[in-house]
C-alpha cells in the first residue's frame, strides 16, 4: 500500500465520520424540535411522545434540562385531572391543578396546553361538583344526591322545560363548549340543548369562574 493509497483511506474515513457526526447533531436538533412541537400544540395524546423524547434527549442540549423539570412539575396536574372521577371528593383537588396549569400556560415560553385546558373532557372535570352562583341562580353539576353512582345537574337558570313532563339531562362534549340539554323521558324526540360552557378562566389568581350561555333566554351568564 503506498502513501497515496493510504491518504485516500485517511481522507474518506474523515469524511465518514464527519458525516456520522452531522447526522447525529441532525438528530438530536431534530428531536428536540418535534419536542417544542408537541409541547406547542400540547394534549394528552402527546403525553408519551413528550416523555419519549425527553428520555432520549441530553440534559446538556439548549433549554432540555429546565424544559424537563418544568414538564414533569406540570404533569403532575395533568395527571390529576386526567385520573380524577366525577366525584364531589376528587373535584377540589382538579380546580386546583387547573388553576396551577393555567398560571403555567401563561408564563411559560416552551409550551401552549390551551387546547388541553380548554377541552370539553377537562371542563367537565373542572366545573363539578361546585356550585357556581352569579345574582341570576346557580349551576350545580355534581354527585347524584340518592347515590346511585350518577351524576345530577341542578339549576335555578331559564332551561325552557314543560313543567308538567318529567327530563333527565344529558351531556354533549362539543368542540366548541361543554353543552348540558334536556330529554323528555316519555319522548325522546323531545330534546333540547339548555346551556353551554364556553369558558373557565381565573379571576383574582386564586378564584375561577364559568362563561355560561343559556339557550332559553339567549343570555350568557358569568358564575363562580
Amino acid at each position: 500500500m503506498n502513501k497515496t493509497t493510504v491518504a485516500m483511506i485517511t481522507i474518506m474515513g474523515s469524511a465518514i465520520l464527519s458525516l456520522t457526526g452531522c447526522n447525529s447533531k441532525k438528530s438530536v436538533s431534530q428531536k428536540y424540535n418535534s419536542l417544542l412541537s408537541y409541547l406547542n400544540n400540547f394534549s394528552l395524546y402527546s403525553c408519551s411522545s413528550v416523555d419519549s423524547l425527553l428520555n432520549e434527549l441530553p440534559d446538556d442540549y439548549k433549554e432540555v434540562s429546565s424544559i424537563r423539570s418544568e414538564y414533569y412539575t406540570f404533569r403532575k396536574d395533568v395527571k390529576v385531572i386526567e385520573d380524577a372521577r366525577l366525584t364531589d371528593a376528587e373535584s377540589d383537588n382538579v380546580r386546583t391543578s387547573f388553576i396551577k396549569l393555567l398560571k403555567a400556560n401563561s408564563s411559560n415560553i416552551y409550551w401552549d396546553i390551551s387546547a388541553f385546558l380548554t377541552s370539553s373532557y377537562v371542563y367537565e372535570k373542572v366545573i363539578f361538583g361546585y356550585e357556581w352562583n352569579c345574582y341570576s341562580g346557580m349551576f350545580f353539576y355534581h354527585e347524584n344526591p340518592e347515590g346511585q353512582n350518577l351524576t345530577w345537574l341542578s339549576t335555578s337558570l331559564p332551561t325552557n322545560k314543560d313543567e308538567a313532563k318529567e327530563y333527565y339531562f344529558y351531556i354533549n362534549k362539543a368542540t366548541n363548549g361543554l353543552v348540558f340539554g334536556y330529554t323528555n323521558q316519555s319522548d325522546s324526540n323531545d330534546k333540547f340543548d339548555s346551556f353551554i360552557v364556553n369558558k373557565v378562566s381565573l379571576t383574582n389568581e386564586i378564584y375561577l369562574s364559568i362563561s355560561l350561555y343559556c339557550y332559553a333566554n339567549k343570555t350568557t351568564y358569568s358564575l363562580s
